[in-house]
């Protein structure tokens, strides 16, 4: 799926979701999104953005992965619930 940030540093950039589910307890990460989008240092909290402008995740960092350094995104569902938002 294609996607977009636009990061504090990075500014616009576009790119592709690699795996929308997965889970890295050892480093924090209770359901992220792997995407393959530039992201740089100063960019953490950046939205990750569907086609239609909805937000799928925010940035929590980088980590290779096979090889390939991606961007990982948290979950915003479950950002929101640890914010205890409710809609």
């Amino acid at each position: 799926m294609p996607v977009r940030m636009f990061g504090q540093t990075s500014r616009n950039q576009h790119g592709v979701i690699v795996w929308p589910f997965v889970s890295f307890p050892k480093q924090g990460v209770e359901s992220g999104i792997l995407a393959r989008i530039t992201s740089l240092d100063g960019d953490s909290g950046a939205a990750l953005l569907d086609p239609n402008g909805l937000v799928l995740g925010v940035l929590k960092g980088r980590m290779r992965v096979d090889g390939e350094c991606l961007a990982i995104y948290s979950n915003i569902a479950l950002v929101l619930k640890v914010l205890k938002c409710d809609f």
